[in-house]
């Protein structure tokens, strides 16, 4: 699944609101990937999910293809 969420800033507050968005909708996930983007990490510990979440190399290259 791939999922986009524009916002003018790359904060907390705009990590958490999408990810609240994602779970509602698509329920909880088993992994998570993201950039190494700081406001991620500190979003996924708020909601509980820090150990979902993927942050490595080669790991989005399949949604970029």
């Amino acid at each position: 699944m791939l999922e986009s969420f524009v916002t003018k800033r790359r904060d907390r507050r705009a990590a958490l609101a999408f990810l609240k968005k994602t779970v509602k909708r698509y329920a909880s996930p088993k992994a998570i990937v993201t950039d190494q983007l700081r406001s991620n990490r500190a979003a996924m510990g708020q909601l509980g999910n820090e150990k979902r979440q993927g942050t490595g190399r080669w790991l989005n290259n399949r949604g970029e293809s």
